[in-house]
Parts: structure tokens; C-alpha cells; sequence
């Protein structure tokens, strides 16, 4: 039998919350802030979840997630909702707890994807920064992973970068989405719905990124957009001139 893993949350192996208190591992809040029915979902799902893998090795866990999941859509909307809550609060796990969502998937990502884009929309500025930074990282496999509609997320982030706003938490979500498209361009030459997003995303942030400390960010910037330009936009028109002119020629 595999080594035993067992996903106690390290949390909660620190310092104890008094009974009454509510301590949100998703969001920031404040004591009269109401509790996010997100989060109630997906850390009783994760709970769930820690309940019925207490003491398996990972193998068991993987057997006992695709006979459970299998089962109904319910479980599998449950299970899916606790790996979730996992990847995005227990970083260092989170690699093992994405490797049990591939297996149990049913419906190509559809559930998952339905959870994620309204987190986005309505919640993103309330994450708390571990939580913004798994996200990405999130978002990262499924664009490695080409999952259908990856590329509505990205347009969801990209509305949350600000113009003119050049705060720690802004240039961060620039940079590393930004890091994203540079590392997978093929990508996202096959989603050209996004692409006039980002074009006008980062053609603005240019501007607001002129000085010191962000000269590098800026470079970066400047160098995909040419290229963007470039390769999709004037090669597309390019391509379209010479198909509209050979079918006037014949």
C-alpha cells in the first residue's frame, strides 16, 4: 500500500479560532462583512472531501474520488467544489489535488468553469493573495490543458487590471498574466476572441508603465503587443487581402 498521505488542512493545525468566529481562507473580511456562499459551499466540500480520504494513500484516494464521483452529479459538483477549495488554499498540495480533479471530470471542465467565472467577476478583488496567485496558477494548467472556454477567464482577469494604477496587486496581475500569453502563444493564436482584449489591455498599460520600476514590464509589454500585432492582425488582414483579390481574379 502507498504511503499514507491524508489531507489535514495546516491551518487548522495552527491557532485555534475561538468556536464562534469565522475565518474566511478565500476572502478578505471584515467581522460585519456576510459570509460568501461560495465559500460556505466550497470549504464544506473540502471538509467532505478531508472526511473520506482521512488516512488513504493517494492511489485509494484516486479510487475512492472516481467511484464516489461517478455515483451522481451531485457528488461529483461536491467533489469537484472541495478540490477547489483545496487548490486554492493549500498551495503546496495543490499539484495532487488538480491531479484528483482530472480523473473525476466528467463533463470536460463545464462545472469547474461554471464555479470560476462568477468567483472572478463578482469576488476577485476580495481574494485573499494566496488565493489570487493559485487562481492563476489554475488558469495556467487549463491553458496548457487547452479546456474549452479557458479563454473567458482570461478576458474576466483582464478586466480586473486597472489603467493608471500602478499599486503592487495591479502590476502583479498584469505581469503574470502577461506571463501566461508569452509562455503559451500557440494557445492563444487558436482563442482570437481574446486577443483584442489583451491588445487593449496592454496597449494602455504601456503608457502608465514609462517609468521607473517598471521599464522591464514595459519592454515585455511593448515586445508582445508587436508581435501580437504582427503575427495575428496584420498577417489576418494580410491573408484576407490576398484571399479577396484572388476571388475577384477569377
Amino acid at each position: 500500500m502507498g504511503e499514507r498521505t491524508g489531507f489535514a488542512s495546516q491551518s487548522s493545525l495552527d491557532d485555534v479560532q475561538p468556536i464562534s468566529a469565522y475565518v474566511s481562507k478565500l476572502f478578505y473580511r471584515k467581522e460585519i462583512d456576510e459570509k460568501e456562499e461560495i465559500d460556505l459551499k466550497w470549504s464544506a466540500a473540502y471538509k467532505k472531501f478531508q472526511e473520506v480520504t482521512t488516512n488513504m494513500s493517494e492511489k485509494e484516494i484516486t479510487n475512492t474520488l472516481v467511484d464516489k464521483a461517478s455515483q451522481s452529479v451531485d457528488l461529483h459538483a461536491d467533489y469537484t467544489m472541495g478540490l477547489l477549495y483545496g487548490i486554492f488554499t493549500e498551495p503546496t498540495q495543490a499539484a495532487t489535488f488538480f491531479q484528483f480533479m482530472q480523473v473525476i471530470v466528467r463533463d470536460s471542465y463545464l462545472f469547474c468553469l461554471a464555479q470560476l467565472k462568477p468567483l472572478i467577476f463578482e469576488k476577485y478583488q476580495k481574494l485573499l493573495d494566496v488565493c489570487r496567485t493559485q487562481l492563476l496558477w489554475l488558469v495556467k494548467k487549463f491553458v496548457e490543458l487547452n479546456i474549452h472556454e479557458t479563454d473567458e477567464l482570461c478576458r474576466l482577469l483582464l478586466r480586473h487590471i486597472s489603467g493608471g494604477d500602478i499599486s503592487q496587486k495591479n502590476i502583479w496581475l498584469a505581469s503574470n498574466l502577461l506571463q501566461i500569453f508569452e509562455d503559451h502563444k500557440n494557445w492563444l493564436y487558436n482563442n482570437p476572441p481574446v486577443i483584442p482584449v489583451i491588445l487593449y489591455t496592454y496597449l494602455r498599460l504601456i503608457a502608465d508603465h514609462s517609468r521607473q520600476p517598471f521599464d522591464s514590464l514595459r519592454e515585455r509589454e511593448i515586445n508582445f503587443c508587436v508581435e501580437l500585432i504582427r503575427k495575428r492582425v496584420i498577417d489576418e488582414n494580410s491573408s484576407k487581402f490576398q484571399l479577396h483579390s484572388f476571388k475577384i481574379a477569377y
